[in-house]
């Protein structure tokens, strides 16, 4: 892991106290999760973009504003959880699921 997580060479490797090691293969991680973050941000960008560009046939009538309307990652979860939804919050997302119709069903 070391050699090919970190880089290192071999005579590094054996040079390192198991803290330093512990705290090299932290920052590589952040360093990697990172990277990992910013493609998939830019994934849902563009992807919002494409919606948001689509003719009105694909709309519907409904943008995307913000990127994260698209979809949530695993790591905006928690924020989203420990958010309380307002009545009014609710009542947009059942319209935008079921249209903003009357409710009433169609004769024939």
């Amino acid at each position: 892991m070391a050699l090919s997580v970190l880089h290192l060479s071999a005579i590094d490797f054996y040079e390192l106290t198991p803290i330093e090691f512990k705290y090299a293969i932290k920052i590589a991680n952040e360093r990697e999760m990172s990277w990992f973050r910013t493609r998939y941000e830019v994934a849902r960008y563009l992807a919002r973009h494409i919606w948001n560009s689509a003719g009105r046939t694909l709309k519907r009538g409904y943008e995307y504003k913000e990127p994260k309307e698209v979809g949530l990652f695993n790591w905006e979860v928690e924020e989203k959880i420990q958010e309380k939804q307002t009545v009014e919050e609710i009542r947009s997302g059942l319209f935008r699921i079921f249209g903003s119709g009357s409710g009433k069903k169609k004769k024939g």
